[in-house]
Protein backbone atom coordinates (compact mmCIF):
# COMPACT_ATOMS: atom_id res chain seq x y z
CA UNK A 1 0.00 0.00 0.00
CA UNK A 2 1.04 3.41 -1.12
CA UNK A 3 2.58 5.17 1.69
CA UNK A 4 2.99 2.24 4.34
CA UNK A 5 6.51 0.77 4.45
CA UNK A 6 6.92 -2.88 5.57
CA UNK A 7 7.54 -1.97 8.98
CA UNK A 8 3.69 -0.75 9.26
CA UNK A 9 4.51 3.04 10.15
CA UNK A 10 3.29 5.58 7.73
CA UNK A 11 6.40 6.54 5.76
CA UNK A 12 4.91 9.85 4.66
CA UNK A 13 4.77 9.17 1.03
CA UNK A 14 1.93 9.37 -1.16
CA UNK A 15 -0.47 10.10 1.45
CA UNK A 16 -2.26 13.74 1.85
CA UNK A 17 -1.58 15.28 5.21
CA UNK A 18 -5.48 16.13 6.96
CA UNK A 19 -5.75 19.61 8.03
CA UNK A 20 -5.74 20.69 11.76
CA UNK A 21 -8.52 20.82 14.28
CA UNK A 22 -10.78 24.21 13.31
CA UNK A 23 -10.99 26.49 16.36
CA UNK A 24 -14.14 27.54 16.13
CA UNK A 25 -14.98 23.80 16.93
CA UNK A 26 -12.96 23.66 19.93
CA UNK A 27 -15.10 26.47 21.89
CA UNK A 28 -18.47 27.68 22.33
CA UNK A 29 -20.58 30.47 23.57
CA UNK A 30 -22.41 29.70 26.95
CA UNK A 31 -25.95 30.39 26.31
CA UNK A 32 -26.54 32.22 30.34
CA UNK A 33 -23.08 34.06 30.88
CA UNK A 34 -22.03 34.58 27.22
CA UNK A 35 -18.57 33.71 27.75
CA UNK A 36 -16.90 32.04 24.66
CA UNK A 37 -15.60 28.63 26.70
CA UNK A 38 -13.63 25.54 25.84
CA UNK A 39 -15.93 22.54 24.79
CA UNK A 40 -14.20 20.95 27.98
CA UNK A 41 -16.34 23.91 29.78
CA UNK A 42 -19.56 22.29 28.73
CA UNK A 43 -21.49 19.34 29.23
CA UNK A 44 -22.34 16.80 26.75
CA UNK A 45 -25.94 16.55 25.86
CA UNK A 46 -26.10 14.34 22.00
CA UNK A 47 -29.96 15.52 21.84
CA UNK A 48 -28.08 19.44 20.69
CA UNK A 49 -26.89 19.58 17.22
CA UNK A 50 -23.33 20.31 18.66
CA UNK A 51 -23.89 17.66 21.12
CA UNK A 52 -23.54 19.83 24.13
CA UNK A 53 -25.46 21.77 26.77
CA UNK A 54 -26.38 25.14 25.82
CA UNK A 55 -24.88 26.29 29.20
CA UNK A 56 -21.36 26.04 30.84
CA UNK A 57 -20.75 23.18 33.68
CA UNK A 58 -20.63 26.67 36.47
CA UNK A 59 -24.01 28.12 34.65
CA UNK A 60 -26.10 24.57 35.10
CA UNK A 61 -24.61 24.01 38.57
CA UNK A 62 -26.19 27.45 39.54
CA UNK A 63 -29.41 27.15 37.70
CA UNK A 64 -29.45 23.38 39.37
CA UNK A 65 -29.51 24.88 42.53
CA UNK A 66 -29.02 22.96 46.00
CA UNK A 67 -30.50 23.47 49.68
CA UNK A 68 -29.64 22.34 52.46
CA UNK A 69 -32.22 21.12 54.96
CA UNK A 70 -32.30 22.81 58.29
CA UNK A 71 -33.40 19.66 59.96
CA UNK A 72 -31.96 16.73 58.49
CA UNK A 73 -28.74 18.83 57.27
CA UNK A 74 -28.27 17.01 54.09
CA UNK A 75 -28.14 19.23 50.77
CA UNK A 76 -30.61 18.13 48.30
CA UNK A 77 -31.49 19.72 44.44
CA UNK A 78 -34.16 22.55 45.22
CA UNK A 79 -35.09 22.04 41.49
CA UNK A 80 -36.36 18.71 41.66
CA UNK A 81 -38.61 19.58 44.09
CA UNK A 82 -37.48 18.17 47.47
CA UNK A 83 -38.54 21.82 48.95
CA UNK A 84 -41.67 23.42 49.32
CA UNK A 85 -41.81 27.51 48.17
CA UNK A 86 -40.02 29.62 50.76
CA UNK A 87 -39.65 26.50 52.94
CA UNK A 88 -35.98 25.34 54.46
CA UNK A 89 -36.93 21.88 55.71
CA UNK A 90 -37.04 19.48 52.60
CA UNK A 91 -40.45 17.83 52.18
CA UNK A 92 -39.49 14.30 53.82
CA UNK A 93 -38.79 15.92 56.85
CA UNK A 94 -41.77 17.65 56.59
CA UNK A 95 -43.55 14.79 56.30
CA UNK A 96 -41.98 13.11 58.96
CA UNK A 97 -43.06 16.46 61.12
CA UNK A 98 -46.27 16.00 60.33
CA UNK A 99 -46.33 19.26 59.00
CA UNK A 100 -47.98 20.37 55.71
CA UNK A 101 -47.89 23.59 53.60
CA UNK A 102 -51.64 24.69 52.65
CA UNK A 103 -51.87 25.97 48.71
CA UNK A 104 -54.35 28.84 49.68
CA UNK A 105 -53.26 30.90 52.98
CA UNK A 106 -49.19 29.27 52.14
CA UNK A 107 -48.89 28.81 56.52
CA UNK A 108 -47.46 25.40 57.52
CA UNK A 109 -49.41 24.02 59.68
CA UNK A 110 -49.74 20.41 61.50
CA UNK A 111 -51.44 18.02 58.98
CA UNK A 112 -54.40 17.91 61.94
CA UNK A 113 -55.40 21.22 60.79
CA UNK A 114 -56.23 19.67 56.79
CA UNK A 115 -59.28 17.36 55.92
CA UNK A 116 -58.31 13.45 55.12
CA UNK A 117 -58.94 12.77 51.49
CA UNK A 118 -58.25 9.11 51.81
CA UNK A 119 -54.82 8.00 52.39
CA UNK A 120 -53.67 11.56 52.17
CA UNK A 121 -54.86 15.13 53.15
CA UNK A 122 -56.05 17.53 51.47
CA UNK A 123 -54.27 20.62 49.91
CA UNK A 124 -55.93 23.43 52.54
CA UNK A 125 -56.10 23.64 55.75
CA UNK A 126 -59.65 23.29 57.71
CA UNK A 127 -59.90 27.56 57.93
CA UNK A 128 -59.30 27.96 54.36
CA UNK A 129 -61.78 24.95 53.20
CA UNK A 130 -64.03 25.67 55.45
CA UNK A 131 -64.51 29.67 54.22
CA UNK A 132 -64.32 28.66 50.59
CA UNK A 133 -67.43 26.35 51.53
CA UNK A 134 -68.94 28.85 53.20
CA UNK A 135 -68.21 30.90 49.83
CA UNK A 136 -69.46 28.73 47.64
CA UNK A 137 -72.44 27.82 49.23
CA UNK A 138 -73.49 31.64 49.43
CA UNK A 139 -72.99 32.49 45.73
CA UNK A 140 -75.38 29.03 44.99
CA UNK A 141 -78.36 30.01 47.36
CA UNK A 142 -78.38 33.46 45.95
CA UNK A 143 -78.26 32.07 42.41
CA UNK A 144 -80.68 29.53 43.25
CA UNK A 145 -83.43 31.70 45.07
CA UNK A 146 -82.89 34.72 43.82
CA UNK A 147 -81.08 34.60 40.70
CA UNK A 148 -78.75 36.96 42.06
CA UNK A 149 -74.51 36.75 41.71
CA UNK A 150 -72.16 37.44 44.54
CA UNK A 151 -71.05 40.09 42.37
CA UNK A 152 -74.15 42.15 42.40
CA UNK A 153 -75.05 41.14 46.00
CA UNK A 154 -72.17 42.51 47.23
CA UNK A 155 -72.66 45.57 44.75
CA UNK A 156 -76.13 46.31 46.40
CA UNK A 157 -74.25 46.13 50.06
CA UNK A 158 -71.63 48.82 48.86
CA UNK A 159 -74.84 50.91 47.32
CA UNK A 160 -76.82 50.93 51.12
CA UNK A 161 -73.78 50.99 52.30
CA UNK A 162 -73.92 48.08 54.35
CA UNK A 163 -77.48 49.09 56.37
CA UNK A 164 -80.86 48.29 56.31
CA UNK A 165 -82.82 50.00 53.19
CA UNK A 166 -85.41 50.91 55.64
CA UNK A 167 -84.37 51.44 58.88
CA UNK A 168 -81.14 52.57 57.81
CA UNK A 169 -79.20 50.37 60.47
CA UNK A 170 -77.06 48.28 60.19
CA UNK A 171 -77.64 44.19 61.00
CA UNK A 172 -78.13 43.65 64.86
CA UNK A 173 -79.48 40.18 65.37
CA UNK A 174 -77.55 36.90 66.11
CA UNK A 175 -77.67 33.57 65.28
CA UNK A 176 -75.17 31.14 66.57
CA UNK A 177 -73.39 33.66 68.29
CA UNK A 178 -72.80 35.51 65.11
CA UNK A 179 -73.93 38.50 63.32
CA UNK A 180 -76.55 37.66 60.48
CA UNK A 181 -76.36 39.47 57.22
CA UNK A 182 -78.67 41.41 55.56
CA UNK A 183 -81.84 39.84 54.18
CA UNK A 184 -82.50 40.12 50.65
CA UNK A 185 -85.97 41.03 49.84
CA UNK A 186 -88.08 40.37 47.37
CA UNK A 187 -91.53 39.75 45.27
CA UNK A 188 -93.40 37.14 46.30
CA UNK A 189 -95.33 37.09 43.11
CA UNK A 190 -92.64 38.45 40.65
CA UNK A 191 -89.49 36.83 42.12
CA UNK A 192 -87.72 40.59 41.55
CA UNK A 193 -85.08 41.55 44.64
CA UNK A 194 -85.94 44.97 45.59
CA UNK A 195 -83.17 45.30 48.24
CA UNK A 196 -81.29 44.51 51.29
CA UNK A 197 -83.24 44.05 54.64
CA UNK A 198 -82.23 44.04 58.45
CA UNK A 199 -84.22 40.89 59.90
CA UNK A 200 -86.71 43.03 61.96
CA UNK A 201 -87.79 45.48 58.62
CA UNK A 202 -87.69 42.19 56.65
CA UNK A 203 -89.99 40.56 59.33
CA UNK A 204 -92.45 43.59 59.22
CA UNK A 205 -93.90 44.13 56.07
CA UNK A 206 -93.87 40.21 55.94
CA UNK A 207 -96.48 40.57 58.46
CA UNK A 208 -98.43 43.02 56.65
CA UNK A 209 -98.11 40.52 53.83
CA UNK A 210 -96.39 43.07 51.63
CA UNK A 211 -99.16 44.94 50.92
CA UNK A 212 -98.11 48.97 50.62
CA UNK A 213 -101.95 49.97 51.95
CA UNK A 214 -101.74 48.29 55.03
CA UNK A 215 -98.74 49.78 55.89
CA UNK A 216 -99.73 53.30 55.15
CA UNK A 217 -103.20 52.10 57.19
CA UNK A 218 -100.54 51.12 59.62
CA UNK A 219 -98.35 54.27 59.45
CA UNK A 220 -101.98 56.19 59.96
CA UNK A 221 -103.12 54.53 62.95
CA UNK A 222 -99.63 55.63 64.54
CA UNK A 223 -99.66 58.97 63.75
CA UNK A 224 -103.26 59.24 64.75
CA UNK A 225 -102.28 58.12 68.15
CA UNK A 226 -99.61 59.78 68.60
CA UNK A 227 -101.08 63.18 68.00
CA UNK A 228 -104.08 62.48 70.36
CA UNK A 229 -104.21 64.41 73.46
CA UNK A 230 -103.25 62.34 76.71
CA UNK A 231 -106.98 62.95 77.87
CA UNK A 232 -108.36 60.99 75.05
CA UNK A 233 -106.03 58.06 74.74
CA UNK A 234 -108.58 56.03 76.69
CA UNK A 235 -109.17 52.78 76.15
CA UNK A 236 -112.65 52.85 74.12
CA UNK A 237 -113.19 49.39 75.45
Amino acid sequence: MPGIDNTGKDSGIGTQLLPGPDVASTVKTCFACKETKSVGAFYIDRRKGDGLTPRCKKCTSEARAWKVCSRCERSKPDYLGNFCKDDDVCKVCRGELGNKRCTLCRLVQPKAEFYRKGPTWYSRCKTCSDEQHKVSNRRNRLRREFGLSLEDHEAMLWHQDNVCAICKQPETKRQLGKLMSLHVDHSHSTGRVRGLLCADCNLGIGRFKDEPHLLREAAVYLERSTDAPQHQRTNPY
